[in-house]
């Protein structure tokens, strides 16, 4: 998709068969950035013919951008928090961006941005090993968010990283207890996470209450929970729109 009114076709597509939401999301800037502005226009009308749940993976973001966003009518914005230099500089590419530019777009978008805000926190991008992510959990504490989503890395192949270990489950589950200790608000463990970690990781994270949600949960588990055909960060207000069953294949 490379021009907004492919975008408008294809949201009309997606309703006809069902949809009632859409996730916008890169390839992102040399800068860090969603080039995300010539289609506000389109999201606005989306949102007006049809009333979709916007939610919009921004990267960085200025206090404008923020409030474009929130006047375009998008719902949600996932926002890595991502505070290792390693990570910003070895893993995204990104030349001249630090830790503090990840630190002040967060503000922005608590401050200025949609009403809701999905802080999300990688757990191993600093090549396998996790390091900063503890910060992270700190900067968000600091802000409202209704929801904090958890990542995992995924090794792809064709990428830098498609060799690397990730974190091992133990350490993950780790993350996850303080995390909840830490955090008054919902948790979610995202659907980036190793295929292969699904049978122990979602077992322990279901049996252990480490998490409020959890994305493409392992068939095991579907008979203990309550299943929406959904983002893992649409907010609960929005979740009867997304009823439907969904099996893991």
């Amino acid at each position: 998709m490379t021009t907004p009114g492919e975008l408008k076709a294809l949201a009309k597509r997606a309703w006809k068969r069902g949809a009632r939401g859409i996730l916008i999301s890169g390839g992102f800037t040399k800068e860090g950035k969603l080039p995300v502005k010539p289609y506000l226009g389109v999201i606005r009308e989306l949102k007006r013919e049809y009333g979709f749940v916007v939610s919009v993976h921004t990267g960085l973001v200025g206090e404008k951008e923020a409030r474009e966003l929130r006047a375009a009518g998008v719902d949600i914005v996932d926002f890595e928090v991502v505070l290792g230099r390693r990570v910003i500089e070895e893993v995204k590419g990104l030349r001249g961006i630090q830790p503090e530019d990840y630190l002040e777009s967060l503000r922005v978008l608590a401050e200025h941005g949609p009403p809701y805000l999905a802080p999300h926190v990688p757990l191993g991008f600093e090549w396998g090993q996790i390091e900063s992510e503890y910060e992270a959990l700190n900067a968000v504490s600091d802000y409202d968010p209704y929801l904090v989503v958890v990542l995992v890395l995924r090794p792809t192949p064709g990428t830098p990283m498609q060799d690397v270990k990730p974190p091992a489950v133990s350490e993950i589950a780790k993350f996850l207890r303080e995390a909840r200790r830490r955090l008054r608000y919902e948790l979610a463990l995202g659907c980036m996470r190793p295929h292969s970690y699904k049978p122990v990781l979602d077992e322990i994270t279901v049996s252990e209450r480490l998490v409020d949600r959890i994305a493409m949960p392992h068939r095991s588990l579907l008979g203990r929970l309550e299943i929406y055909e959904a983002c893992c960060s649409v907010p609960r207000e929005f979740l009867f729109m997304f009823s439907r069953e969904w099996v893991d294949e």
